[in-house]
């Protein structure tokens, strides 16, 4: 884990400090490998999710269709059926709430409205490589539903013995989705993106993964047939500011929770406090002696990162350049300083605001944008799973009054027949109804 006084640092090295896109070599390489993973899909589809589930993931199955049978018969334990459905309920409850409404305008010249349409078929990938993600089915499946999606198409990986996580089966069962299939990676990105013999494709495609997967999701963006995606988002970070009132032990606890996801995650710690910084340290080595994910944790360590600071005000500043994926704020009178920020996926107040619990069960969205695209990304909500469609309908006063700034312009662009469509429509309208 580094520790960075950031007062010794030149600018050059600040900038490096703070940027989550560089790319290394690994990056490059993970774009060679998925170009050519989507390219032989594109191509061979069936054939090649056959080749790459067998190649990755071990999988020999010939259909990836889950079996009705397999979701209608899934069985977990009655307590685990409780956290889901307590879950189920705090998200859909949040959810419901972001639905967007109607606009209508209404005038002697024109009736203009905005309507929101649900998108048609939307793909959900549920991560389930180190950990199968059965909070992130409810994150990506619960939106589907409030906005009512048509057709909902799940693609998360089966283990060895070609099974599915029961808990994740269980979500689906919960949420009526039928169209599941056991396929992962970037694989299972092009299965949806492109379609397959066997397989329809989908319009977007929502949901976290690897590296592999994100590169997958990028570079199929906006290139097949209107196929496009909800953001980038691929290994999780955590950003936390604390100061003097920061307690050790729940700033440790939040930087192993995210830690803990895989050897790519992400963590780090702004603080004016310098007593704070080796009592965190203290603080992982003691409580990573407990935890079962301490292996993954030890190389995903290597990506922390420690920065000392004069103030929050240099703390804030630097915050918003990382523009993180989960920005912790463990200071003393935390709401004073919401105003200072200005790029983050999702916002913890307070010291009894685990981010833990935004990801199962406080009710906002933890899918959130990876690797500074918070500066343009908003976290996944309801309206990313609908388009906004405009209608207008012009009344004959209405072409009247706007033919004079219609023809100048039009005369500026040097587009005849845009003036000219007004024009006719003037000389013609005796007599014509707007029906």
């Amino acid at each position: 884990m580094q520790i960075i006084t950031i007062n010794n640092l030149t600018d050059k090295q600040l900038e490096k400090v703070v940027d989550s896109k560089s790319l290394d070599a690994d990056d490059c390489q993970a774009q060679t490998i998925v170009s050519e993973i989507l390219k032989n899909i594109k191509t061979n589809g069936d054939k090649a999710i056959n080749y790459y589930e067998t190649k990755f993931s071990q999988n020999n199955l010939k259909n990836y269709l889950v079996d009705k049978k397999e979701i209608e018969n899934v069985k977990i334990s009655l307590a685990d059926q409780k956290a889901i459905q307590y879950a189920y309920k705090n998200i859909y409850e949040f959810t419901k709430l972001q639905l967007p409404k109607d606009l209508k305008l209404n005038n002697k010249d024109k009736t203009l409205m905005k309507k929101y349409i649900p998108i048609e078929n939307v793909g959900l990938y549920i991560p389930g490589g180190t950990a199968p993600l059965v909070s992130t089915s409810l994150m990506v499946i619960i939106p589907a539903l409030v906005a009512k999606c048509k057709r909902i198409v799940l693609c998360t990986p089966c283990n060895k013995d070609n099974q599915i996580n029961p808990a994740i089966l269980y979500v689906a069962k919960l949420c009526k989705i039928k169209e599941i299939y056991k396929v992962g990676g970037a694989q299972a990105i092009g299965l949806m993106a492109y379609g397959t013999q066997t397989i329809k494709q989908v319009n977007k495609i929502f949901g976290p993964g690897n590296k592999f997967v994100m590169e997958a999701k990028k570079q199929i963006n906006g290139n097949v047939n209107g196929c496009t995606i909800d953001m980038p988002a691929g290994p999780s970070e955590v950003l936390i500011i604390a100061d003097t009132t920061a307690i050790p032990q729940f700033v440790a606890s939040d930087m192993l929770a995210q830690l803990e996801h895989d050897i790519c995650a992400k963590a780090v710690l702004i603080t004016n406090n310098k007593k704070l910084v080796g009592a965190v340290e203290k603080e992982i080595q003691k409580q990573l002696l407990t935890l079962s994910r301490k292996a993954i944790i030890n190389e995903s360590l290597k990506n922390a990162k420690i920065i000392i600071v004069d103030d929050l005000e240099q703390a804030f500043d630097l915050a918003n350049k990382f523009a993180p994926e989960h920005l912790m704020l463990q200071i003393k009178n935390p709401n004073k300083y919401l105003i200072k920020i200005s790029n983050a996926g999702s916002v913890f107040i307070g010291n009894y605001s685990s981010e833990a619990l935004g990801d199962y069960v406080s009710g906002t969205n933890h899918v959130l944008p990876t690797s500074g695209n918070a500066k343009s990304y908003s976290g996944l909500s309801v309206t990313a799973y609908m388009k906004e469609v405009t209608f207008q309908e012009i009344t004959k006063t209405g072409i009247e009054n706007m033919k004079s700034s219609l023809v100048q312009l039009a005369d500026i662009e040097g587009l005849d027949a845009h003036k000219n469509s007004v024009l006719i429509r003037l000389k013609n309208m005796k007599g014509v109804s707007n029906e």
